[in-house]
């Protein structure tokens, strides 16, 4: 009788062990991308919001030049508060809703929110000052004087960029502070590297 001893096998990867691991690396890059797509279809409709509620300063030529009226002057920078109010608003509900439906990773959420509000301001104002009237100066130039022309809707500064992202990121911040156990989900629980 001749003396066989066997080596026992080691563990055999679980089948499907591949296919989870790129099902976890796809998963958080589709998320991010339904974002990037929800807050460029969102700053569309914030744009042709901003302009379909913004009231145009009125104002006239003279001598070939567009100058405000006293109620004109009044309302010049309407539109840049009108668009911070909007693109706050609609960045502080997106960024809740997309805290909580997507939930694999924190950490790419907080970045595509960050991408997709910078990307729907800048849509929002594209789209809004494509729907206004024209520049009231090039209106000017070959008016005849004391022509009424309305303003266009503009934004003054560059303060008024940070509205979108900045109250996108308000979202994750309430959801991850206020729904602690959504981290649990995504395998980023603080507690689980604390008890280790």
């Amino acid at each position: 009788m001749t003396d066989q001893t066997t080596v026992p096998a080691g563990p055999a990867a679980p089948e499907g062990s591949g296919v989870r691991r790129e099902r976890r690396f796809l998963r958080p890059v589709i998320e991010a991308l339904l974002v990037l797509l929800v807050f460029a279809v969102a700053g569309a409709f914030c744009g042709w919001l901003w302009e379909h509620l913004w009231t145009p300063p009125t104002g006239g030529a003279y001598k070939g030049k567009w100058y405000p009226d006293a109620s004109g002057s009044e309302h010049l920078f309407d539109g840049t508060g009108s668009y911070v109010v909007i693109a706050a608003v609609a960045g502080v509900l997106l960024g809740l809703l997309c805290a909580f439906v997507f939930s694999s990773s924190e950490i790419t959420t907080v970045l595509a929110l960050l991408a997709g509000g910078a990307l729907a301001g800048w849509i929002m104002n594209v789209v809004g000052t494509h729907l206004a009237p024209a520049d009231p100066a090039a209106r000017a130039r070959d008016a005849a004087d004391f022509t009424s022309i309305s303003g266009t809707l503009r934004t003054y500064g560059d303060s008024y960029r940070v509205a979108f992202p900045g109250a996108a990121l308000i979202g994750p911040i309430l959801v991850f502070l206020c729904f602690p156990g959504r981290h649990k989900q995504s395998g980023l629980n603080p507690t689980d590297h604390a008890a280790s």
